[in-house]
């Protein structure tokens, strides 16, 4: 569907294909470690932490769907299962196994 729906895009226009939905950075950690199923110890370390820190961040797909009627179709959880598979099997690939 996204392919098709470049035909109606404005070339060279700039669009953001999101969900819509600000997400705090650890809910993706906390979903690769749920799916990894391995513990791990995570520390923060202040002095790398950005004084400057944006407190959300939030996209719109808003003018892409109103170009194209592109709507999203998969979860934050698929896209979270999807990752780790990728990662999988490229580590794989690579002959790098746990």
């Amino acid at each position: 569907m996204l392919f098709r729906s470049l035909d109606h895009a404005e070339s060279g226009a700039v669009y953001n294909l999101c969900s819509g939905v600000s997400r705090p950075i650890q809910s993706a950690l906390d979903g690769l470690l749920e799916l990894s199923g391995i513990n791990v110890d995570i520390q923060v370390d202040p002095d790398r932490m950005r004084p400057s820190e944006v407190a959300e961040v939030r996209g719109s797909h808003d003018a892409f769907t109103e170009k194209t009627g592109w709507t999203l179709e998969k979860s934050f959880q698929t896209l979270l299962e999807n990752l780790l598979d990728d990662w999988r099997s490229r580590l794989r690939a690579e002959g790098i196994t746990s």
